[in-house]
């Protein structure tokens, strides 16, 4: 027998036996790591990679426990966290606009609209613009936002 023959062989052989549950390496992989009660359950532990751990929960509670000393501090707490309504606002502004009519526009690759103009709030951090031009030609830029930003986009075709 050739080589590549007898490769596939044995492949074949190892797969049957795993399959069948008679390979070494498959009861040597199930003695290593317990089986969990529920599969549905078991979960991986994020420091033992590879082992399983049985998931438990504690009763269920309709209310969780509270004392009251923690309520009133937790109601001070956030009477003290609320922001000023002159505050700077928590989102960013884009306006993109194009001299083509028709133009569709995307923000992070939802459609945010068509025609010339468009402006459109959207969180600070890092975004994907494009515009699709009605011939089908494409515009495509990455920016990052700030909080409080608005800027303006001109795209020239």
């Amino acid at each position: 027998m050739n080589g590549a023959r007898l490769g596939w062989l044995l492949a074949v052989v190892i797969g049957l036996l795993l399959v069948l549950g008679g390979g070494g390496a498959a009861s040597a992989r199930s003695a290593a790591r317990p089986a969990a009660k529920h599969r549905h359950r078991a979960r991986l532990s994020p420091g033992h990679l590879g082992h399983l751990v049985a998931h438990r929960r504690g009763p269920k509670r309709s209310r969780p426990w509270v004392s009251r000393q923690s309520e009133r501090a937790a109601a001070e707490r956030g009477a003290a966290a609320q922001p000023d309504a002159n505050g700077p606002p928590d989102v960013a502004f884009v306006t993109l606009t194009t001299a083509a009519k028709g133009t569709s526009f995307y923000v992070d690759s939802r459609p945010v609209g068509t025609g010339s103009t468009v402006r459109q709030s959207l969180p600070p951090g890092y975004h994907q613009f494009q515009a699709v031009h009605p011939s089908g030609a494409r515009w495509q830029k990455y920016l990052s936002f700030e909080a409080g930003d608005d800027r303006q986009l001109i795209i020239h075709w």
